[in-house]
């Protein structure tokens, strides 16, 4: 009867294990494959049908357009470095913004695109803690900048911006401006504050850090 009892928790104790290593492998795999696909629907409706019949050659036609994509952004980003290219982009983008609807998600794209993959982007600077909801109890959150313009004006002490990300989902949040004087500063990065939310907690630097000393050994 113990040798049963045994037998069970060892095996939910794998398939646990096992779950956390396959899921996240899956879900990479799938995201990807949609990227790849959906980027490629829109280019590959224009080949005659009778051209991809085959599986194989299907997928070859996949795989050309997406480096015909990836190379007509690099192209962009090239122009775009240089002068012409950019007054060039400039005049786009001036006549862009005068659009109605149009240019409010072109802005808001073009700011999010800039905050997370841009050469200066501020999103994410430090792992903090706030004290929130009320006295005496903290959260983690993520400062993104200090505050500048109205809201710093407006002030009499030095604000900074901070995303408070909800777990285990931290795409999702709230955004507070807090005194600077009132936000601890936490010595981990990013990456390990982000595997606290996701986890609930049950993930910690120091975990983090022994994790990681095992497998060096």
């Amino acid at each position: 009867m113990v040798i049963k009892v045994n037998l069970k928790r060892r095996l939910r104790n794998y398939f646990f294990t096992g779950l956390l290593i396959v899921l996240p492998l899956l879900v990479s795999v799938i995201v990807v494959w949609w990227l790849f696909s959906t980027s490629t629907n829109l280019f590959i409706r224009f080949i005659p049908p009778a051209y991809l019949e085959s599986t194989i050659i299907r997928l070859l036609v996949r795989v050309l357009t997406l480096a015909g994509l990836v190379a007509l952004i690099i192209f962009v980003g090239a122009v775009a470095r240089n002068v012409i290219g950019r007054k060039i982009i400039a005049l786009g983008e001036w006549i862009v913004v005068r659009i109605p609807i149009f240019n409010r998600v072109y802005l808001a794209v073009k700011q999010i695109g800039e905050a997370f993959i841009g050469e200066h982007k501020t999103v994410f600077r430090k792992v903090v803690l706030i004290e929130y909801p009320r006295k005496g109890l903290f959260v983690i959150g993520f400062q993104t900048a200090e505050s500048r313009g109205e809201i710093q004006d407006k002030m009499s002490q030095t604000m900074v911006n901070v995303f408070l990300p909800t777990s285990p989902n931290p795409t999702s949040g709230m955004l507070i401006v807090v005194p600077k004087q009132d936000v601890i500063e936490l010595d981990i990065t990013v990456e390990e504050g982000m595997k606290m939310v996701i986890s609930g907690g049950a993930v910690s630097p120091a975990k983090i850090e022994r994790e990681t000393e095992i497998e060096a050994t």
